[in-house]
């Protein structure tokens, strides 16, 4: 970071839920990849540079969690144990944001948003139902100031149960 760079500590605040039905040791993986290729990313915004640095460990933490029946993501009702696809976690993603020069925080928004489009598309393609944007917000200093287009998982885990399903007969 230069003298001239600029850093923000922000947070991107989701609701996050289960994927509906089966979950795997892909999800896992799915989520390794994104931790790969979104922990760390340049942008080139107007001809000046941004970095986003994206901490993923609570996103991995509850996807591992649903691997296993006797978690708060199952409920085990008349000897059967059961998904809860309802329940939802409050999400955190810590988000650093380091601007070169002298482009103001808010101009950048649209950029962050653009960016976490892209990782919802590319996350949802790979492991269909994986991550949902469903009410993000950005909080700096706990203060909500910007809240991005709101992103379901659901049309992809319902494609990929279809082609799924497709295979079954």
């Amino acid at each position: 970071m230069s003298k001239k760079d600029m850093e923000f500590h922000l947070e991107l605040h989701l609701k996050w839920g289960p994927k509906h039905g089966y979950s795997s040791v892909a999800d896992l993986y799915g989520v390794d990849e994104i931790i790969r290729n979104y922990a760390n990313v340049s942008r080139e915004v107007d001809e000046k540079i941004y970095e986003l640095h994206l901490d993923w460990t609570q996103l991995r933490t509850l996807v591992e969690t649903t691997l296993s029946t006797k978690s708060k993501f199952y409920r085990e009702m008349d000897g059967e144990t059961y998904k809860l696809a309802s329940k939802t976690e409050k999400l955190v993603v810590p988000l650093i944001v380091v601007i070169e020069g002298d482009l103001s925080l808010s101009n950048t928004f649209p950029d962050i948003e653009k960016l976490l489009t892209e990782i919802y598309f590319v996350s949802n393609i790979s492991v269909p139902g994986i991550l949902d944007l469903y009410q993000p917000e950005i909080y700096v200093k706990g203060e909500c100031v910007y809240e991005p287009i709101a992103l379901s998982s659901f049309y992809f885990e319902e494609l990929g149960d279809g082609i799924r399903g497709s295979r079954d007969f």
